[in-house]
């Protein structure tokens, strides 16, 4: 086993989790960034993995242990939008929202986590301001994000067995391809995103990577399940939804 420290960061393609795994490079972690699709990269250890399918991320996990024999961190950070209103949601598009954003989360806990407990280890999911102020024009989104809040809680409280730090963060809108795609690469709706926060701004990937980091050092040692860094845009829909 590696006396470095060992992470693995999924959805490492681009934006918030490519932001991260950069971090967690330049920090001296052993960094393995899982993503669906390969990807030339110099600075991390790249797992082609599909999150939705099990049997892919226990052999992206069984990888990681091969080469690694350990793993410290992992960072829950792939995922997929859906802005659509619930009843024109097709079943296919729900099932693709919930093995994303949720199996795929799910099945990168379990394995991970006899092997975080042997290194008294950080889990941090991704989960957005919408988890907690739900988007009324994503409600399978918003919901599935309010799953990993409610998960990451319960493995929160469940410290004193497993010795892990669980944790999940609320980002708000953030300049990534993953917002672009969700704004129909409309420019004026992305900037709109921006400017109807009380940050009046989009937040950078490294930002949020930021917060992340914090987490998962030997400073972050915070009681607390839920990290609000949205820009002040859980507080902004709250307001907006009174009536």
């Amino acid at each position: 086993m590696s006396d470095q420290k060992v992470a693995v960061v999924t959805g490492a393609g681009s934006g918030i989790g490519f932001a991260t795994i950069t971090l967690l490079q330049k920090a001296g972690f052993i960094s393995c960034g899982v993503d669906v699709e390969f990807r030339e990269t110099g600075h991390y250890w790249h797992i082609l993995c599909d999150v939705k399918d099990e049997r892919s991320v226990v052999a992206a996990c069984e990888e990681v242990i091969d080469a690694h024999g350990r793993i410290d961190v992992l960072v829950n950070c792939a995922g997929v939008h859906l802005a659509k209103p619930l009843d024109e949601t097709l079943t296919s598009e729900f099932d693709v929202v919930a093995q994303v954003n949720m199996r795929g989360v799910f099945f990168w806990m379990r394995e991970a986590m006899p092997h975080l407990k042997k290194t008294g280890g950080v889990i941090v999911n991704v989960a957005s301001g919408v988890a907690v102020a739900s988007d009324p024009t994503a409600p399978l989104y918003s919901a599935s994000k309010a799953w990993i809040v409610g998960l990451t809680t319960a493995l929160f409280l469940d410290y004193p067995r497993t010795c892990v730090r669980v944790h999940a963060v609320l980002p708000g809108p953030t300049d990534t391809p993953f917002l672009s795609k969700a704004c129909g690469n409309s420019l004026a709706a992305i900037e709109e995103c921006g400017s109807n926060i009380p940050l009046g701004r989009l937040a950078r990937p490294e930002e949020v990577a930021g917060v992340i980091m914090f987490l998962v050092s030997d400073a972050g040692q915070i009681m607390g399940p839920v990290i609000d860094c949205s820009g002040g845009e859980t507080v902004n829909f709250k307001a907006e939804q009174r009536w």
